[in-house]
């Protein structure tokens, strides 16, 4: 059998197909960075598109066949961190995640909140008969976001256990073992939940907020309704990080006209 041909081999339940070993796989695989790198983020999925990008120049492809190949990965790339979400969301709703833990990573994904200011919410700040939460922003700014009706039934979930913690007369919504919950305490909370989960990637905080930008984005929320959710100090800000046309969409776009 030839290195590009398809087999179907016997499998005691009808045939299996085999599919071989491409070039693009192994392209894959050696041009992550051996170095500087932890294995996961923007960082290293730029590193593997543009080592791809780089090896079929350098192969001789044509531009339109690198630029079919390299939106196919970038594609393909944004599906598995997709994947690693959706198994996440499937994780925390077993019984080894704790209700607290649970409650962090709902209100991180489904409301854009950065770190810092998921351990400045106050239990004022949740409104159960509206279903909003208001995050203080940069520079102690108030902004309303909707919770999602899942969001709203891990946080009042996570209430119930709340007033067995020896700090629950604290202000703060989410407490640690020593008190209102801190920053690095998000980090190592959200690097255990990666590791139990078997994720591929590292969570960080910022991980959920450019989940929550981008879903918006993509799914047709105007930019300046986004940049107000998101608490952003311009539209500018938004567009820049979240805004990224491609030229298939650029095409599609002038197809309209």
């Amino acid at each position: 059998m030839s290195k590009n041909s398809i087999a179907r081999q016997p499998n005691g339940m009808g045939n299996k197909i085999v599919y071989p070993t491409l070039k693009k796989t192994e392209v894959l695989a050696t041009s992550v960075p051996e170095h500087g790198n932890d294995g996961g983020g923007m960082d290293n999925k730029n590193g593997i598109v543009e080592g791809f990008k780089s090896w079929l120049s350098e192969d001789g492809k044509s531009w339109k066949t690198v630029e079919s190949y390299v939106g196919d990965l970038v594609g393909f790339l944004a599906y598995l961190e997709k994947m690693e979400l959706e198994r996440l969301l499937f994780y925390i709703q077993g019984p080894k995640v704790n209700i607290r833990d649970r409650a962090i990573v709902m209100v991180l994904l489904y409301t854009g909140a950065r770190v810092s200011e998921l351990c400045s919410i106050t239990i004022k700040h949740i409104d159960f008969l509206t279903n909003h939460i208001r995050i203080a922003g940069k520079g102690g700014k108030l902004r309303e976001v909707p919770m999602k009706p899942e969001v709203v039934e891990a946080v009042k979930q996570y209430l119930t256990e709340r007033i067995k913690n020896k700090y629950s007369d604290s202000e703060y919504l989410f407490l640690g073992q020593r008190g209102t919950l801190q920053r690095d305490g998000v980090n190592t909370l959200l690097e255990s939940l990666a590791k139990k989960a078997h994720l591929d990637i590292r969570l960080k905080p910022h991980t959920f907020r450019h989940t929550f930008c981008t879903k918006l984005v993509k799914r047709g929320v105007p930019i300046t309704t986004v940049s107000k959710l998101a608490g952003h100090s311009s539209i500018e800000t938004t567009a820049r990080f979240y805004v990224n046309s491609s030229r298939e969409d650029k095409k599609k776009a002038v197809n309209m006209l």
